[in-house]
């Protein structure tokens, strides 16, 4: 879509910010907030009308059998969105617009995931992987496990 507007000279009116990552060790020092901050200021520079962003909630990864749309729609006392990362998305303005329930897809052998995870794989069913927002679906008989990662996009503007 983007590339036949470009060809039929149609001028782009949203940004999307595909990633944003802070340093473990700098964590907790504000650094998300500023760089929410920057890429909404870059958006405005630019003329664009709003800014969408799809994020990974990583707290989410202590509850993977939770439904993103229960975990995303949880707040705290003052309203604002009890996970991290979409709150200092929201005290930035953004309002959540909805979960893609298929963000992302992984497949791989056992061997594969063994590899990746560390992880043994040698259970049928849904399987807890540390980091994962959602179980990762193991099948021995099949050497096969499939992970389907939901993430929640919010829009700025």
């Amino acid at each position: 879509m983007a590339t036949e507007d470009h060809l039929d000279g149609r001028r782009p009116d949203v940004a999307c910010a595909l990633d944003i990552q802070v340093d473990g060790a700098r964590r907790e020092a504000g650094l998300a907030g500023h760089a929410i901050a920057a890429l909404r200021a870059a958006t405005e520079r630019a003329g664009l009308r709003e800014l969408v962003c799809p994020l990974r909630p990583p707290d989410k990864a202590a509850e993977p059998f939770t439904p993103m749309a229960d975990y995303a729609a949880r707040t705290r006392a003052d309203g604002l969105p009890a996970d991290r990362w979409l709150r200092a998305h929201v005290r930035q303005g953004a309002r959540v617009v909805k979960v893609a329930p298929f963000a992302m897809v992984v497949v791989g052998t056992l061997a594969q995931w063994r590899s990746w995870t560390g992880e043994p794989f040698d259970t049928q069913g849904p399987l807890a992987v540390p980091g994962a927002l959602a179980p990762v679906l193991c099948e021995p008989t099949r050497d096969l496990a499939t992970y389907v990662e939901p993430n929640v996009w919010v829009r700025h503007g």
